[in-house]
């Protein structure tokens, strides 16, 4: 007696992909509504911070005991998870980051009427400079059809051991380490300078020559008597430490003579492009772990991709990079806005994060 031949499935195309088009129209229209959701909770940010500097320090409340602060931030993760997510599922990553730069046309509009932000000639060339752009990008990101629609956590692992792949990761890293090790301490020397009876910094304790603080009568080298291993341990954490401060002094030092000549509008412009350019750094890798973990969540979902695909190793790093850098960007571009206008923050973070987000994507 033989068995009766499998049942072929029903629908064995998700809906999702039965029709490029349709699926690019529902993505584009996400896409928009995601833009739209943006520049508004990145302006009602702007316009809180705005009202909060004209209200005496004293009686100033945190960003977050603040109802406006809080309802932008929520439009702007709102806004994230479904320019991030929901749209992955009906158009390609290489394609979300530009078209989610079309949120700067609504970005001048809500500065303009809800801020009362001026938007100048070059604004608006700008703009239509970006939109040129991203409609070049769609009109030739096609091209690249060597990217899969589908991806399972064997795929996700191949990908981690990648040497393009890990060589742009670790590239990246240290950039936006660097980066936003300068732009903070340059937010210090900026709140140091708002307050009038503060002093330099570099007064308030001597300048080491070579930048390394004395070493506290601390050696780790085994001299005549052997020391305990806890005691050796802690002696490295300790030279760490000291090189760290050392390390931060010195930058702070430098920052501080580069900004003495210059009055505050200019130094907070460059503190203002720093955050933006932490904040796209950091949005572009989002984008590129939210496709992966986007992608392993609907293929488990719609039975695509049998077995268990989040009990390894590389997409548990995976989440864990996708939350950093989600909660990082936010800081970033909070403290972007509360120095400077959205019209420079925003399409500065756009511009960063479109090419730090398809860069990994065309190699993918």
């Amino acid at each position: 007696m033989t068995s009766p031949p499998p049942i072929p499935s029903a629908d064995p195309v998700p809906a999702r992909h039965a029709n490029p088009v349709v699926a690019f129209i529902i993505g584009l229209a996400i896409i928009l509504l995601a833009s739209i959701l943006n520049a508004a909770g990145l302006n009602l940010t702007k316009l809180d911070h705005v009202r909060t500097s004209a209200i005496p320090k004293a009686a100033r409340r945190k960003d977050w005991m603040r109802p406006l602060w809080l309802l932008g931030m929520l439009l702007y993760i709102l806004s994230q998870l479904i320019g991030s997510t929901l749209a992955l599922e009906y158009m390609r990553a290489e394609y979300v980051a530009p078209l989610g730069s079309t949120s700067l046309v609504f970005n001048f509009l809500f500065a303009r009427f809800l801020v009362g932000t001026p938007v100048t000639s070059n604004d608006i060339y700008g703009t239509i400079v970006v939109i040129l752009g991203v409609i070049g990008i769609v009109a030739f990101g096609s091209i690249n059809s060597g990217l899969t629609s589908e991806t399972d956590v064997r795929h996700i692992t191949y990908l981690w051991r990648r040497g393009g792949w890990l060589g742009y990761f670790f590239a990246m890293s240290f950039a936006l380490f660097f980066v936003l090790i300068f732009t903070y301490r340059l937010d210090f020397v900026l709140s140091q300078r708002g307050e009038l009876a503060a002093v330099p910094f570099s007064g308030v304790r001597p300048l080491q020559g070579g930048g390394l603080p004395p070493p506290n009568n601390i050696s780790l080298s085994v001299g005549k008597r052997r020391r305990s291993w806890l005691r050796w341990v802690i002696g490295i954490f300790v030279a760490l430490k000291n090189a760290w401060d050392a390390m931060i002094n010195w930058v702070t030092d430098r920052l501080e003579l580069w900004a003495a000549p210059k009055d505050d509008a200019q130094v907070a412009w460059t503190l203002g492009i720093g955050w933006a350019c932490c904040g796209g750094g950091l949005a572009g890798g989002c984008l590129v772990f939210a496709k992966a973990n986007v992608k392993l969540l609907s293929g488990s979902l719609s039975h695509e991709n049998p077995g268990n695909q989040f009990g390894h190793a590389a997409p548990i790093f995976t989440i864990i990079l996708l939350v950093i850098t989600a909660v990082l960007q936010i800081i970033c571009l909070n403290r972007g806005l509360k120095v400077y206008d959205s019209t420079l923050v925003v399409p500065v973070f756009y511009g960063v994060y479109t090419a730090t987000g398809c860069v990994p994507l065309s190699s993918s």
